[in-house]
């Protein structure tokens, strides 16, 4: 395979990097629809990502308003008779067995996410659970949507996500509904 180069993808997550490098919506709009792009090129031809967690993606960014998402690490990838290997626990889809295309796109949404907001769809506080409770967070269905959680003020608000796409993380996240997302380039209502 070709030698990757660019940037590790959780820099784009941090706030301070949209306003040091002149991130904006726009290019992450661009960003999740170029990795929606690769998700799908890599179902078209039969193949299950399994992993593509945040450490998984290297970024081009010559330009902040045209990033180009390269996936790595494709010893994760199950294809034909060559099974799923291992899966950060940060993106599994605790409510299914197994790997499929839908647990890709389920894996994909946390990632997408954190580039919008800044923040893993389980992450800030909330009543009845700690710190260290992510993956009882993600089984529950306690995600960033649950009334009564509570996020930094570094996290981006949420109308940084085009609506077709928020409601779509809302259904995955918080109802446990899977389905291929949105591209954040459609309009209306999911």
């Amino acid at each position: 395979m070709p030698f990757a180069e660019g940037e590790a993808l959780p820099r784009i997550f941090n706030t301070t990097f949209w306003q040091r490098e002149g991130f904006a919506r726009e290019g992450a709009m661009k960003l999740a629809d170029r990795m929606r792009d690769t998700v799908r090129s890599a179902h078209d031809h039969k193949a299950i990502m399994v992993d593509p967690n945040e450490l998984n993606w290297i970024i081009g960014l010559t330009s902040m308003t045209d990033p180009k998402p390269c996936a790595i690490d494709v010893d994760s990838w199950a294809i034909g008779r060559f099974g799923p290997k291992a899966i950060m626990p940060s993106i599994r889809d605790w409510h299914t067995k197994g790997f499929s295309e839908m647990t890709d796109w389920f894996a994909w949404g946390v990632v997408t996410f954190q580039i919008f907001t800044g923040v893993h769809p389980y992450r800030g506080t909330l009543d009845g659970y700690t710190l260290k409770d992510l993956e009882k967070r993600m089984k529950d269905g306690a995600s960033v949507f649950t009334p009564g959680v509570r996020l930094n003020n570094a996290v981006r608000d949420f109308s940084t996500i085009p609506t077709p796409l928020l409601e779509w993380y809302k259904a995955a996240f918080q109802k446990k509904e899977r389905s291929i997302p949105p591209s954040p380039f459609d309009k209306g209502v999911a």
